[in-house]
């Protein structure tokens, strides 16, 4: 059959995010027995969608911290992706490239995403070994997101950003990396899910030797996959008990139980997936499932989408319990209680259906199945037709069965109704016989009742080889009920009494807006599809129009219940028209049964209806105006057109020219532009009245007209109907000139006779937002926690850029002041003693006075300014603050300024803050269509555009005559600045990037960036691109580049786009070469930031604030990252006058980390009793050198105690890829390996940024550090007394200290002669043997008899070597 609209709908996949950050493992040990006494070298792999990441490897060690970030992304479906798993395991390496698995654990992105935020917060986590799972093998801390398109993906800052000044002195014992304590054995559990039986399940086809199947069922869950034994049939009986250990809270919830047939096609291939159950392990906790039915579906005609025939149904159970020793296996199992049954009792009433074909068919009827319970279906007879539709006439429609044995309803499947239908056969088309043509499925446990009401339910198509089964076919009015034969009312009700009535269904349309763009080559050529009852109509096409005006009444007659609660939905499809193929766009559905929502007439103003997503396609922002009409006293007509009150106008459009982005595709010498209004009636592809502009050279993407062109229009008087210009921009492609790009702009806020406050309100209700409403209000709640410190106001900027000078000038007197009077700023609180200091300056000696304070400048002018702004009441003092700098002046001078100092942070981008209506002109994207129905952004025009009532005009209105003075004059103001623009600079200060998402998903990353200003595309300028790759920035997500980037010579429109790309330096590997990609790209319009006042005065007044812009990825709809830099734009004479702001070096610099290793006491060394002790540290550098230093051996310790005074010095670099110290203690054995005792890591992420980024010096007081040995989870193996101190290496040069004991033995002290060190120095003076000899000789004696000894040996022992120097001398001779 011929349908009157073949929907073609594009079944499309959206972007979808995974962020999984790998902070640390603990307590891990090495996998396997005898393996007790040897620490693991972990590594931690992360795998999502298919793809596998892994961290670094870090060699023996039990808890280590990784910080390590990946990103997985994935182009599916929400059922897809809430259906996938985050995989963490972790693994031992070991040698020749072999490697043991530790542990790991599941995450289900449907349990990460339904959590706030979408985010697992950082936490750690349990990992274990599925064929141990009593055995806790360690913890993972982790950090999990998931996100969908419309998601607003929480922002990420560099630890920098997150540096607290207050932290800087702490104690080493905030820095352990340490693990969870609790006992990941109390937390397991046993899943069981027995599998009994299946029934009817499906033929798989194309078997060698059967058309039968050969079923299994395989248990997905917690990272393992166990299946039952294989049978041959299609009704196999397993009693099979699957049991899978796992620990709660389970983060991987979803347990898959999936029936399969062995061998797949020809029995040669993979499995056959049959069908599949999940369990819930969330609900599961709650309560057990007993032995249930699960029903399978399938396609029927070949299609994907399409599930309207029964696959076969499975019947299992699942439970949950704690318990300390779970197995994973499969065991054999007996039903021991069948699902309850009941006698069914089945009333089925069927009133009307109507098909969405133009041909409808000469013959029908309906089948109503239930697979398994009822061994035939019920089948209707013909109906009557009647209208574009067919009735059942009084009984005809009545359809019961009886005494069906079925389980209960919410476990006897769906029903599945089927409307089978002969059309008539024209040539090789139609049919010759009745065949199953749409269907609709009811779920049993929605008609459980004997509430016998009517409803609606829509058809869906069954497919056939190759074609869809998505979309409405039809509709069918009918009554379904089930219940209990002994609870069935006695006498079946009477079939509702409906009285069929003809009316005139009458649809007003008038326009749409935002309608999606699908042709790759325009726009859309849309047309308006309704349905209703039997009612079908549709509209005219508009060619390559997204905003298009029908101004059309469509009228058919219908015949409809005259109840409006029995009365169907209207349907109303946009669908693209290409070469007799039909798109959908959007869609919508509008109720009819509340008695308002038709009515005879339609008197109040038509209504602006949202549109809807087809099924599979994209978010849209389109709207419909319409209105619905319900006549019983009328009989259609022909279609009719709207008159509509217009009002005749002249609309001025001044061109100032197109900025096109360099991926655009354009490729043109020349441009032109056509600008048109309407349509006419008999050619809806021909504009009803157009405009050229002259042709324009194109360089670097730009082209500039400067032109006016004028338009005589007659345009809507009502502000409800929105008047459009449509645009249309032309390449010269030689002969002729082409369609390049397309593009709107809305009329209605320009029409003179509006108020400027329903102007406001139009152009906000009609823009197209760049996100969803919700994501828009998610953004903005998330933007204002950073923004209340940032006005947009330039004199509030100001003064928080003196607050800060100011408070920092005399924060530096403060300390000078609190020095001088004896007071120790660190003994006291911070706050008192500072107040205090103040009042006490007085006893500062006048010499002394000046002598401290001579480098620190007088900050007198700036608490002038201060002051001033506080009288406006426009900057901030606390009462404190403004006493002190109304009371003091200080007679000194400060360093050099930062170059940040005088910018604001501004957590968004400046556009956001600069009001677009302050610009000189306005501007519109330039687009064409895309397969998806997304414009593609190809640029902006920007234009300036007013419209003049010509009826006021003819009136000789003098307020015309002032409004057309002040249109040429700012049109001549703008031609002016544009001819100014020239010789301009452009400073770029790029400060950092923050959250990267580099295409590799790693967070091992090397970026830099790349700035150019010459219009985009392979070919490079090099006097206006900058590509700084020799400012790399390694091994970080949130790089600080701190470099300028500067252009001389820059004119408008030439270079009025700068584009940055933060570039992924990827290095080579063993299957690829060396190569970058682009993370992202953010582009600045340098035109609209010098036309715009406010930005002007924030450059004169050197105030510019540092933005943060999002870095966006052609064909992803996440940010990849930000990047925080502001912009200055300076004429010939302030580059002459105004510097470069200097920034602060980024680059690692050396420092000296110094660790005094005091004593350990409390050792446990387990078989040892007196371990011969030693302490060692270990950093690894970039470059994967590692620092390692010990400490001398502290030889018997019988006390559990060992005295080391020992200084461990380091020369690390910062910043670093691992800022992190490990700590250990050892056994020092003579005759074979050292072996760990206990351990301690120190994560010094945050310290040693903040000693980078002041270049200062960070103090770690005297701390007892707890230490721990993975083999005894959870018990003190030691504690262990340590200070440190960080400083730089030019400060580390003039504070010098000796390594272990060597002098300079000071900041702290390190006492050698301490007793119980030096009686522990002597290896054999501690033997056991030799203290059980001294305890019965006397201490003394023995002690010089050994020394004695030593001195014998000492002197034969130089002999001997004597001697075999000699021996090896003459050897050579």
């Amino acid at each position: 059959a011929l349908r009157a609209f073949p929907h073609q709908w594009i079944a499309m996949g959206s972007e979808y995010l995974v962020n999984v950050s790998v902070h640390a493992v603990a307590g891990l040990k090495i996998p396997g027995e005898g393996a007790d006494d040897g620490l693991p070298s972990p590594y931690v792999t992360v795998s999502c969608f298919g793809t596998s990441r892994t961290t670094h490897t870090i060699a023996g060690v039990s808890t280590a911290a990784f910080n390590h970030f990946f990103s997985f992304t994935k182009q599916t479906d929400q059922d897809d992706f809430e259906g996938s798993d985050v995989s963490i395991e972790v693994f031992h390496a070991r040698t020749f490239g072999r490697y043991d698995k530790i542990g790991g654990i599941n995450f289900s992105l449907a349990k990460v995403y339904g959590e706030r935020g979408h985010m697992v917060p950082k936490d750690w986590h349990v990992i274990v070994l599925p064929d141990k799972p009593d055995k806790g093998c360690g913890y993972v801390e982790l950090t999990i997101g998931g996100y969908a398109p419309s998601d607003v993906v929480p922002r990420s800052v560099g630890a920098s950003a997150q540096v607290d000044d207050e932290d800087g002195i702490n104690s080493l014992k905030s820095r352990v990396v340490k693990p969870p304590s609790r006992d990941a054995a109390k937390s397991l559990f046993q899943l069981s899910v027995k599998i009994y039986t299946a029934q009817n399940l499906r033929n798989v086809p194309g078997r060698l030797y059967s058309e039968t199947c050969d079923p299994f069922v395989q248990v997905d869950f917690n990272g393992t996959s166990q299946r039952t034994q294989t049978h041959s049939g299609n009704n196999p009986t397993w009693n099979e008990e699957v049991l899978v250990p796992f620990s709660m809270p389970a983060w991987d919830n979803s347990v898959n139980v999936l029936v399969k047939s062995s061998g797949g096609l020809l029995g040669l291939g993979s499995d056959t997936l049959i069908g599949e159950v999940v369990l819930d392990i969330d609900e599961l906790a709650e309560a057990p499932v007993p032995p249930t039915w699960y029903y399978f579906y399938m396609p029927g005609g070949g299609a994907k989408s399409d599930d309207s025939a029964f696959a076969g149904r499975v019947m299992l159970a699942a439970t949950m319990e704690r318990t300390e020793k779970p197995l994973l296996t499969v065991n054999p199992t007996n039903l021991s209680s069948a699902p309850p049954s009941r006698k069914l009792a089945i009333w089925v009433d069927l009133y009307m259906v109507y098909f969405d074909t133009v041909e409808q068919p000469d013959e029908l009827y309906v089948s109503v199945e239930l697979p398994v319970i009822m061994p035939d279906p019920l089948e209707s007879p013909q109906p009557t037709p009647q209208g574009h539709g067919f009735v059942w006439d009084d009984d005809n429609g009545r359809m019961e069965i009886e005494g069906l044995t079925a389980p209960d309803a919410c476990q006897s499947g769906n029903f599945i109704v089927s409307v089978h239908a002969k059309f008539p056969k024209k040539g090789f088309f139609g049919s010759s016989t009745l065949e199953r043509y749409m269907y609709t499925k009811i779920a049993a446990e929605e008609v459980d009742n004997w509430q016998s009401t009517p409803k609606w339910r829509d058809m869906r198509l069954v497919s056939g080889p190759g074609g869809s089964g998505v979309g409405s076919a039809g509709f069918i009015l009918m009554s379904f009920n089930i219940g209990d034969v002994e609870s069935k009312p006695r006498q079946r009700p009477e079939r509702e009494q409906i009285i069929w009535r003809k009316y005139c269904f009458r649809a007003h349309i008038y326009q749409a807006v935002n309608l999606p763009a699908k042709d790759e080559e325009g726009s859309s050529d849309p047309l308006v599809a309704i349905s209703f009852a039997s009612a079908i109509l549709r509209t005219a096409i508009i060619s390559v129009n997204t905003n298009p005006n029908w101004f059309e009444t469509l009228e058919a007659d219908v015949e409809l219940p005259e109840n409006e609660a029995l009365r169907p939905d209207i349907i109303i499809t946009f669908l693209d028209s290409d070469d007799g193929d039909f798109e959908p766009l959007c869609q919508m559905r509008y109720a009819t049964t509340d008695k308002s929502a038709l009515p005879k007439k339609w008197r109040r103003a038509a209504r602006w209806f949202p549109l809807h997503p087809v099924p599979g396609g994209v978010p849209v922002q389109s709207k419909l105006l319409a209105a619905f009409e319900l006549d019983p006293d009328a009989t259609a007509g022909p279609t009719q057109a709207v008159p509509l009150e217009t009002v005749t106008c002249r609309v001025d459009f001044f061109i100032v020219g197109c900025r096109l982005r360099a991926s655009s595709g354009i490729d043109a010498e020349n441009l032109r532009l056509e600008v048109s209004w309407g349509r006419k009636k008999k050619s809806r592809a021909e504009p009803r009245t157009s405009r050229y502009s002259e042709p324009r050279q194109v360089k670097n993407m730009r082209c500039n007209w400067l032109q006016q062109v004028s338009l005589k229009c007659k345009l809507s008087k009502e502000s409800q109907f929105q008047e459009w210009l449509e645009l249309k921009l032309l390449a010269d492609a030689g002969d002729e000139f082409t369609t390049a790009a397309l593009g709107a702009v809305h009329l209605t806020p320009y029409l003179p006779w509006l108020s400027k406050e329903r102007r406001e309100e139009l152009e906000k209700k009609f823009k197209v937002r760049r996100a969803s409403p919700e994501q828009e209000e998610r953004e903005k709640e998330a933007g204002e926690k950073h923004r209340e410190s940032v006005s947009g106001d330039v004199d509030a900027a100001r003064g928080s850029v003196l607050w800060k000078r100011y408070k920092n000038a005399v924060q530096q007197v403060e300390d000078h002041t609190l020095k001088e009077i004896g007071w120790d700023v660190d003994s006291i609180e911070e706050t008192n003693g500072r107040i205090l200091g103040l009042l006490e300056y007085a006893s500062v000696p006048d010499e002394k006075d000046g002598e401290n304070l001579e480098d620190i400048k007088n900050v007198e002018h700036i608490k002038e300014e201060l002051l001033t702004l506080q009288e406006k009441n426009e900057t901030f003092f606390d009462d404190a603050m403004l006493n002190f700098a109304q009371f003091f002046t200080w007679p000194t001078e400060v360093p050099a300024e930062d170059g940040m100092d005088r910018h604001p942070d501004h957590d968004a981008e400046l556009e956001e803050t600069l009001d677009e209506s302050e610009l000189p002109y306005q501007k519109t994207m330039l687009f064409l269509g895309s397969e998806w129905g997304e414009p593609r952004d190809l640029g902006c025009l920007k234009f300036c555009c007013r419209v003049v009532d010509l009826e006021r005009q003819e009136r000789g209105d003098p307020e015309l005559e002032k409004e057309d003075e002040e249109w040429a004059a700012s049109i001549k103001k703008l031609e002016d600045d544009f001819r100014m623009a020239k010789e301009l600079t452009v400073r770029a200060y790029v400060i950092t990037a923050d959250g990267l998402l580099p295409a590799s998903g790693s967070g091992d990353c090397s970026s830099y960036v790349f700035s150019r200003a010459d219009g985009g595309g392979e070919k490079e300028d090099a006097l206006f691109c900058l590509r700084d790759n020799l400012t790399q920035r390694h091994h970080t997500l949130h790089p600080a580049f701190h470099k300028c980037h500067a252009f001389g010579s820059v004119r408008f429109p030439d270079n009025c786009m700068l584009e940055f790309s933060v570039v992924e330096v990827i290095p080579a590997s063993l299957t690829r070469a060396a190569r970058e990609e682009v993370i992202g790209s953010t582009v600045i319009d340098l035109e609209d930031r010098w036309f715009h006042p406010k930005y002007r005065l924030m450059v004169k007044e050197d105030i510019v604030p540092i933005e943060s812009r999002s870095l966006r990825h052609t064909g992803s709809v996440f940010s990849k990252g930000h990047l925080r830099l502001w912009v200055d734009i300076l004429d010939l004479q302030q580059s002459q006058e105004r510097k470069i702001a200097v920034l602060p070096s980024t680059e690692p610099l050396p420092f000296e980390l110094r660790v005094a290793i005091w004593k350990a006491t409390d050792i446990e060394s387990g078989v040892i009793t007196t371990p011969d002790v030693k302490v060692s540290g270990r950093h690894t550098l970039d470059n994967g050198t590692d620092l390692y230093e010990e400490t001398d051996t502290h030889f018997g310790c019988d006390d559990q105690m060992a005295t080391m005074n020992w200084r461990l010095i380091f020369k690390v670099m910062i910043p670093c890829k691992d800022p992190r110290l490990m700590i250990q203690i050892w056994n020092d054995n003579v005759l074979s390996s050292d072996n760990s005792l206990s351990e301690v890591t120190l994560d010094l992420g945050k310290d040693f940024l903040l000693a980078r980024r002041d270049n200062r010096s960070v103090d770690f007081a005297k701390s007892a550090l707890h230490m721990s040995h993975p083999n005894f989870p959870g018990k003190i193996m030691g504690i262990l007394e340590v200070e440190a101190l960080l400083l730089p290496a030019d400060e580390a040069a003039m504070r010098p200290a000796g390594a272990g004991r060597e002098p300079p033995n000071e900041d702290p002290f390190l006492d050698p002669s301490d007793p119980h060190l030096v009686a522990h120095r002597s290896r054999l003076a501690n033997l056991a043997i030799i203290k059980a000899l001294g305890d019965a000789l006397g201490y003394a004696k023995l002690m010089a008899q050994i020394a004695f000894v030593l001195k014998i040996a000492a002197f034969v022992g130089s002999a001997l070597g004597g001697i075999a120097i000699a021996i090896a001398t003459v050897a050579k001779l």
